[in-house]
């Protein structure tokens, strides 16, 4: 992973990323049931992959600004993830499986409350989820398996305390197809 911050202004900076994705050894079989392709005796099983699963490198760029008085600050940012090197495990076999590589915008902003007993911070954001379902229109039933997907509008909301030492933030995400939220407690020492 590599990546830069640079101080354009007082109140603007930029930044940017490159993160290789992991690569793992990894190897499927298959137990052999009363119907199977490869003629075998039920119950036997078959390595049928051997080969390593890449996992997708991303790079990006972003921008902030911080106003004056620093209670406010907006932040957009632009993420290129590689999901297409994950084909290569997945086509390994002769199939026609397709996945494209996606692009991600995220924007959000933060408001501070630093007058306050404990400070306090709001944000709210949004960002955009590509469709990055592997599919394949080869064949009728293919098709039906593996769909192509949808992009996805993500809308998110947090709050964070900060008491002395320690920082309690909780965030929300919402979807058409997943809610997430998450916790998550800093202890400063």
């Amino acid at each position: 992973m590599a990546g830069f911050l640079w101080r354009l202004a007082p109140r603007w900076r930029t930044g940017g990323f490159f993160r290789q994705g992991p690569e793992f050894a990894s190897t499927s079989t298959t137990t052999a049931g009363p119907l199977n392709f490869w003629d075998l005796p039920v119950g036997s099983s078959r390595v049928i992959l051997r080969r390593p699963m890449v996992f997708p490198d991303a790079y990006g760029l972003g921008f902030s600004y911080r106003a004056r008085g620093e209670r406010l600050t907006l932040a957009c940012q632009w993420e290129r993830i590689g999901y297409s090197s994950l084909l290569g495990y997945f086509n390994a076999n002769g199939y026609q499986n397709e996945l494209e590589d996606g692009d991600e915008l995220h924007v959000g902003a933060e408001y501070l409350y630093l007058r306050s007993k404990p400070a306090i911070a709001v944000r709210v954001g949004a960002w955009t989820d590509p469709a990055h379902r592997i599919h394949d229109d080869s064949h009728y039933v293919t098709r039906a398996v593996l769909p192509h997907g949808e992009n996805e509008l993500h809308l998110s909301a947090g709050l964070g305390v900060v008491f002395w030492e320690l920082q309690l933030d909780v965030a929300v995400d919402f979807s058409d197809r997943v809610d997430a939220i998450s916790l998550s407690t800093i202890y400063s020492f």
